[in-house]
Formats: C-alpha cells, sequence, structure tokens
C-alpha cells in the first residue's frame, strides 16, 4: 500500500523544512534520503511511495538510477522535480515520470498544494506541528513560541517569539530526550517563510561575485587541506560536505559586501600563514564538528563563519610569532599598547560585526572567547570552562589542534603534539568530553586516555 512520501535532497535543512510542511496535513509516513542510493534503498524497504520529490542534479546520477529501479519495479510514482537551474525547464519533457517542478528554495506552500492534490493518505489538521532543532537555529530568533511535546495534547511552552534559540539550548533539550519542539499549526507556514528567506541562496550584484570567488578559491587552494583528508581518512564524500560549508559561509557573508571586502583582502595571499589558519580552520571545524550530533548543520555553519572572521580585528604580520602574541596576551600584568591592543583584538572583531543581520545568533559569542582557556588563564576576560559556550569550547579545541599542525611537522607529530597538551589542559568538563571525541576520530596511534 502506498502510504509514504519520498523526499530526496543534498541539502539536511531543504529535508526539514519539507518535513515540517508536510507533518501540518499529511497523515502518512514521510522517508528521507539524500542521495539516489539512499533513496532506492527506502524504495526497496518501503514498496512504492505515493509520491517522490528529488533535486534534479540527484535525479540525473546515472551511477545509481532511481528512475531505471522504479521502472523495474513497476512502480509508477508521480515525482516532483526541484532545481535551482533555470535551463532544467525542459526536464518534464526528459523524464516522463516527472509530473510537476519546483524552483529552489522550495517554498513550503506551493509544494504543500501539490502535495495535496497527489496522495490518497488521509489529511489531517493537528493542533501543533514538530520543528526540528536544525530548523530553528537558521533564525537569529524565533518567529513564534515553540512548545515541547510531553504527552498526547499535553504541550508546555519553552520558547517565546522574539527569544534566540542557541545550540546550547539543542543541545539541553536533547539531554533530556526531546528529538524537536513543536509550534502551534497557525504559525508553521510564516515560520517556514522566515526559514526559507533565511535559506534562501544570496543573489549577487554585478561585480560582486568574482570577490566571493576569489575568496573560496583562497581557501580551497590549500593542497595541505587534501594531504591532511588523506592522513586523517576522510572520506571523499566528508572533504566534499566541508567545502560545500565553506561556499554557503561564503553565501551568508556575501550579503554585507564591507566583511567580504575585508576577508577578500585578508586572504587574497594563498600561501600566507594567515590564509593556512583560516582555511584549516574551516575544513576542520566543519568535518570535526560532523561527529557531534548535537553540533548539526546549523552549528557547523557558525563554525565556519566565526574560522573566516574571528581575528577580522588581527594584523597578519602578527601570525609569524602567534604564539609568543597569545603568551603575553594572557599575561594580564602586561601593559605594552600593542599587548593590549592585540589582547583586545576579539572584542573589536564582535564590535565590527555587531547589528550584521546576515550572521546566525552564537557567532559574536564565540569570536569574543575564542581565546579563553579551561583553566581561566585566557583572555580577554579570563572566564573558565563553566562560563565558555559548547560551540566556543569545541573552536578552541579545534584552533589548538590547527596550531600543533604546523607546515614544519608531519600529521602525527601534531597530532601527538596536540594529546600531549590535550591531557594536561583538557581534564575536566565539556573540554575533556569534546577532546576525547575530537581524538578518537583524528588518530588510532595516541589514544586519549
Amino acid at each position: 500500500m502506498k502510504n509514504y512520501i519520498l523526499l530526496v535532497d543534498k541539502d539536511e535543512n531543504t529535508l526539514a523544512v519539507l518535513v515540517t510542511a508536510l507533518k501540518h496535513f499529511y497523515g502518512g509516513k514521510i522517508h528521507q534520503a539524500l542521495s539516489n542510493e539512499e533513496a532506492i534503498k527506502v524504495v526497496e524497504r518501503n514498496g512504492e511511495p505515493e509520491v517522490i520529490l528529488i533535486d534534479f542534479q540527484i535525479l540525473t546520477d546515472i551511477e545509481h538510477d532511481l528512475m531505471q529501479h522504479l521502472f523495474q519495479q513497476k512502480f509508477f510514482v508521480p515525482i516532483i522535480a526541484t532545481s535551482d537551474d533555470p535551463q532544467h525547464q525542459n526536464l518534464v519533457n526528459s523524464y516522463p515520470m516527472v509530473s510537476a517542478r519546483l524552483d529552489k528554495p522550495v517554498s513550503a506552500k506551493a509544494f504543500s498544494y501539490i502535495i495535496k492534490g497527489v496522495v490518497t493518505s488521509p489529511l489531517v489538521s493537528p493542533s501543533h506541528v514538530p520543528v526540528k532543532f536544525t530548523t530553528l537555529l537558521t533564525l537569529p530568533v524565533a518567529g513564534c513560541d515553540a512548545y515541547i511535546k510531553l504527552a498526547q495534547d499535553n504541550y508546555i511552552k519553552v520558547l517565546n517569539k522574539g527569544d534566540s534559540f542557541t545550540d546550547a539550548d539543542a543541545a539541553n533539550l536533547k539531554a533530556k530526550g526531546f528529538k524537536e519542539l513543536h509550534v502551534l499549526a497557525s504559525d508553521c507556514f510564516s515560520l517556514l517563510e522566515e526559514v526559507e528567506a533565511a535559506l534562501e541562496k544570496i543573489p549577487t550584484a554585478p561585480g560582486t561575485a568574482p570577490d566571493a570567488g576569489q575568496t573560496v578559491m583562497a581557501i580551497d587552494a590549500l593542497e595541505e587541506m587534501q594531504t591532511l583528508a588523506k592522513a586523517l581518512g576522510w572520506s571523499p564524500e566528508l572533504l566534499e560536505k566541508t567545502k560545500k560549508a565553506v561556499n554557503k559561509a561564503l553565501k551568508v557573508l556575501s550579503k554585507n559586501q564591507e566583511i567580504l571586502d575585508i576577508l577578500n583582502q585578508k586572504l587574497g595571499d594563498v600561501n600566507s600563514p594567515y590564509t593556512r589558519h583560516v582555511g584549516l580552520l574551516c575544513y576542520l571545524t566543519c568535518a570535526l564538528g560532523s561527529y557531534f550530533d548535537w553540533v548539526g548543520d546549523s552549528g557547523k555553519e557558525k563554525l565556519v563563519l566565526v574560522s573566516m572572521l574571528h581575528d577580522l580585528a588581527v594584523d597578519e604580520a602578527i601570525y609569524h610569532d602567534i604564539n609568543a602574541w597569545n603568551a603575553k596576551a594572557s599575561d594580564f600584568k602586561d601593559k605594552a599598547p600593542e599587548v593590549v591592543r592585540y589582547r583586545m583584538h576579539t572584542i573589536e572583531a564582535a564590535k565590527k560585526l555587531h547589528g550584521v543581520a546576515v550572521l546566525p545568533a552564537d557567532v559574536e559569542q564565540i569570536i569574543l572567547q575564542h581565546h579563553e582557556k579551561a583553566d581561566g588563564r585566557g583572555f580577554p576576560r579570563g572566564i573558565s570552562a563553566a562560563r565558555i559556550s559548547h560551540l566556543a569550547t569545541l573552536f578552541i579545541l579545534i584552533e589548538d589542534l590547527v596550531d600543533c599542525l604546523s607546515e614544519d611537522r608531519t600529521v602525527d607529530q601534531g597530532i601527538e603534539d596536540f594529546v600531549i597538551k590535550g591531557k594536561e589542559a583538557y581534564d575536566n568538563g565539556n573540554f575533556k568530553k569534546f577532546f576525547e571525541v575530537i581524538i578518537r576520530h583524528i588518530s588510532k596511534k595516541f589514544p586519549a586516555a
């Protein structure tokens, strides 16, 4: 019996939005896949779906041909293809089973209108609709009230409209066994419209595209990253995801030409210590962030943004002797003007970014805290582990790893230095927990315990 809808898209945020839209009215099951190969497995397990929504780029995957599989099974399923490329207008003619096309980013309302016309499962009218944490994390503040579900028809409000919902909030709720929040059905589509606007690809004005591309190339050109990925045993898929996360962060930043111009200037030299530091951080924060369930796609995006922006107020010449400057800044007795100026660079960077609407919540806070230490001997505020946010803690650890991976040592030597340092420096709380997870995934030679 056809009792489910299959959604196929590489973007987990897109899938989360569409699932929320379906939960507003659809009474059947919903299955998701990130590729044709996964989609075929879903069909093999569950039989013929009522309808398939699929990204056109995935649809054209010849190696894992979903269309051929459906034909062999004699499953004649209505297919809705999504695309952000105007050249795909004629895809309906190329694929007879494609009955409709939607532009990306997909409008939840348009998608829902089409689905209601083709499904046979009963339609429902719930009082509340579940929303993934990752969906709420795309917004700087909540667009409506949100609730936890304790039992059937028993909801408790935990988030007010206008409040920020952070990764730490999501982590706390996950620790208590909650996987999602709920919003009133009447608020569902207005919330999704806000999310769609936040996720929408950013159009570039004439003349701005080369600048964004230049920055991506500066980071992407690091040959060292390929060597590091191989040494760490990363799959090509993981490396590709990190590249996409970097590009997505650049699209966010491209809304603010002033910030983008600064980055283009600072990252223009692919061989500079600054560019190397930023490039490695972008990749490593995203890749290692994948090993923490609570981070999610929005958390990885924030970590990549922080990687690009955290030292916005630092003179590049300082990077030639960065460890010495960090030691001086951690010594609050050192009042030399140049040391004080460097000690305050996290605050200066946060001030530059304050009010930049395109930046998600938490970015400023992570930047402010990225030189703090677990034992309270960092700067500029000298706060200890208990007062450092989850994402800032993870960023600090990964930046320490990058500092250990210097160009004059092998990857194994850098990891060994990181482990030796970490056993002493990260011996309690979240620092210890996160450190041990990182070590498990970057080395089998140097166990963390």
